[in-house]
This record gives C-alpha cells, sequence and structure tokens, in this order.
C-alpha cells in the first residue's frame, strides 16, 4: 500500500553499521588505526623480499633447525593477533605478520622432508666439525654431503619445485668444501712446521698425501666458485709452494751430503744411490717450475747445481773404473762395457752443461783426458 515503511526509528536502513547509542554521531567511526595509514596497506615487493630472505635464516643464510623455526611461528602467531587487534586485519602490521607466518610454515614443511632432514644433519655436523677439538671426521661429512647431493639430484629427477630453490643445499655442500679446505690447510701448514725442524720425523710421504689432500679440496671449492682464502690468510696455493720448498731443501741436502759421501777415500756410495738421488732432486725442480717457484728459497746449493756436481762424480768414478782395468788386464767384453757406461756419462754430464774433450776411448794404449771436466 501507498507510504508502507518497516517500522523503525526514521532515517536507519536495514543493513546500516551500528553506532554509539545515545551521540550525534550519524555514521560508524574508522576502524583504529595508526594516524596517517595509507588506504592501501598490502605489502611491498621489498616487504615480501625481506621476508623471503631474512625469515628462518641465520646470519651466513642457513636455514635454522626445525625446532627453532615450529618456535618463531608460534611467536609470531602471538604476534599477529596482537597488532590484529591493536591496528586490524587489514593493516599493514597484520598482513606482514601473516606473511611471515606463512613463510615459516614453507620453512617447517622443507624440513620435514627428505631433503631438509639431510640438511640439517649436514649442517649440524658442519657446526661440530668447527669446534675446536671437534671429532667430527671427514668420512662423516662427506657422507653427509652425499646425502643432501643425493636427494638433491633425485628432486630434480622427479621435476619437484623447491620453495627455496637450490641455493640451501648448495650453499650447504659449499660451507662444507669450505670446512674441508680448512681442515686439509691446517695439516699442511703443521707439518710444514714440523718438518722444518731439525731432525724432524715427518716423512715425504706424509708432506705428500697432506699436499694432495690440499690440492683435492682446492679442486672441487674452484669447481663451486668458492672464493679462495680471506686477505692475509696464506692460499692453497701458497701452502703448496711452501710444502714444495721444504721438498726441495730435504731431497738437496740429501744429495750434497751423498755427493760428500761419494767423493771421500773408500766411498761405498753406489751409482745407482747417486742416480736415485740425482731423480729426486730433477723431480722437484720439475714441480718448482710448474708451480713457478724460482730457485734459491733454500738455504743450501741450487738443486741444478748439485746436480751437475753429481754428474761430475759420476763422471770421474766411470774414468776411474775403466782405467783399472786397464791396469789389470781385463777382458776385452769388461773394458767394452766399462767404455760405454764412461761414453754415457760424458753424454750426460755434457747435457747438463759440462765440458769433457770430444776425445774416446778405443783399443790399444790407454788414453784418457784429463780428469778434470769442468762445466761451461
Amino acid at each position: 500500500m501507498a507510504g508502507f515503511r518497516i517500522p523503525g526509528v526514521l532515517c536507519v536502513v536495514t543493513n546500516a553499521m551500528p553506532i554509539d547509542t545515545g551521540t550525534l554521531t550519524l555514521a560508524a567511526s574508522p576502524a583504529s588505526g595508526p594516524v596517517g595509514a595509507v588506504a592501501n596497506p598490502d605489502l611491498s615487493e621489498a616487504d615480501l623480499d625481506l621476508i623471503r630472505t631474512t625469515t628462518g635464516r641465520n646470519i651466513d643464510g642457513s636455514i635454522k633447525p626445525l625446532q627453532v623455526l615450529l618456535q618463531f611461528r608460534e611467536d609470531h602467531i602471538k604476534r599477529k593477533a596482537e597488532v590484529t587487534r591493536d591496528f586490524g586485519a587489514q593493516s599493514w602490521h597484520a598482513l606482514f605478520e601473516a606473511a611471515v607466518i606463512e613463510r615459516f610454515s614453507e620453512l617447517i614443511e622443507l624440513a620435514q622432508s627428505p631433503a631438509g632432514k639431510a640438511a640439517e644433519q649436514l649442517n649440524a655436523l658442519i657446526a661440530q666439525a668447527q669446534q675446536p677439538g671437534s671429532t667430527v671426521t671427514d668420512a662423516q661429512l662427506s657422507d653427509a654431503v652425499a646425502g643432501v647431493l643425493g636427494v638433491e639430484r633425485q628432486r630434480q629427477l622427479l621435476g619437484a619445485t623447491n620453495a627455496n630453490g637450490e641455493s640451501d643445499a648448495m650453499a650447504l655442500v659449499v660451507k662444507a668444501m669450505e670446512v674441508f679446505a680448512e681442515r686439509k690447510q691446517a695439516v699442511l701448514v703443521e707439518l710444514i712446521a714440523k718438518a722444518k725442524r731439525p731432525g724432524s720425523p715427518v716423512t715425504d710421504d706424509q708432506l705428500s698425501q697432506a699436499v694432495a689432500g690440499v690440492l683435492g679440496a682446492e679442486r672441487q671449492r674452484q669447481l663451486l666458485g668458492v672464493a679462495d682464502s680471506a686477505a692475509g690468510e696464506p692460499t692453497a696455493m701458497d701452502l703448496v709452494i711452501e710444502a714444495t720448498d721444504v721438498f726441495a731443501d730435504r731431497k738437496n741436502s740429501a744429495l750434497e751430503k751423498l755427493i760428500a759421501k761419494a767423493k771421500a777415500p773408500g766411498s761405498t756410495v753406489t751409482d745407482e744411490q747417486l742416480s736415485s738421488a740425482v731423480s729426486a732432486v730433477l723431480g722437484i725442480e720439475r714441480q718448482r717450475q710448474l708451480l713457478g717457484i724460482s730457485d734459491g728459497n733454500s738455504g743450501g746449493k741450487d738443486g741444478m747445481a748439485l746436480v751437475v756436481e753429481a754428474a761430475k762424480v759420476s763422471l770421474d768414478r766411470k774414468r776411474d773404473a775403466l782405467a783399472k782395468l786397464y791396469e789389470a788386464g781385463a777382458t776385452e767384453a769388461q773394458i767394452a762395457q766399462a767404455t760405454k757406461d764412461y761414453e754415457n756419462a760424458k753424454a750426460q754430464f755434457r747435457m747438463l752443461g759440462g765440458s769433457v774433450p770430444d776425445a774416446s776411448v778405443s783399443s790399444g794404449p790407454m788414453k784418457l783426458e784429463s780428469r778434470d771436466p769442468k762445466p761451461k
């Protein structure tokens, strides 16, 4: 009928928001919030990036343990309730806490997965290995790294997505490689210090194994793109060069002593011993050249100078042996073999820069050049 309306107070509609009774307010007050709040409180890309990169992570970027993640999520759930009460459910503070809680939930889900468990085990081992006097072995670290890489490969084969990408797993692997490298370098540093002491019990095999360990760890670091040691710290190659110098000093000293013994009257030093010592010195010299190490780092004689001196000693010995065979009336076969040995020694001495007359030994009266051939 005309003029019909729902009974009630004038100027009030059925869906109107409640206002304070007994006041002159004609409209509902807005939700409480900070003065000057923007109309659109949505989180910015910078806010979301901050949450993705820092939530649930340590300073070095690694993910916190599962129990810590669970506790932090509970704390932020309480925090969200507080800011919702104070600023409203659609305020920036509430939206920020909701995004943080969601991020914690993602990390918790990851930590509870096989990949997360393997990563947490490796992270725990790394932390233990970095403690002084740690009992964590290289084999344990290697097994943990293999576990993380195995799960990651399986995930890739299955085409599964990772909320955090591969960065977390590879960051842990890189961190483990750094621990490996630090351990290997520490072992080599200690061995070098011991090897330089007089009467050191450190063997060449121990030094060689330590050098191989450092080089192996360095190759792994390079494959993973890990930066070298911090400024001021000795690099892996610095330690390898220092160890090579120790090798050179040892080999040179051994050859120098052997030459002195060989020159003594009635010496029992054999040609095989001299040859073996010379080969050892030449091997180290080749290593030094490959590493770009200049000569003269040791306090003794230069390696090549000792090799030339040893060649001269060998030449003199073979010359004397041939002369004695002539004097003793040896057979032609014996003299022929001794002559061949002598000529070979002359050829080697010339290759090293020594000067020997071109005259050769032949049948008939013995005619040998002077016994004091000199290097050029």
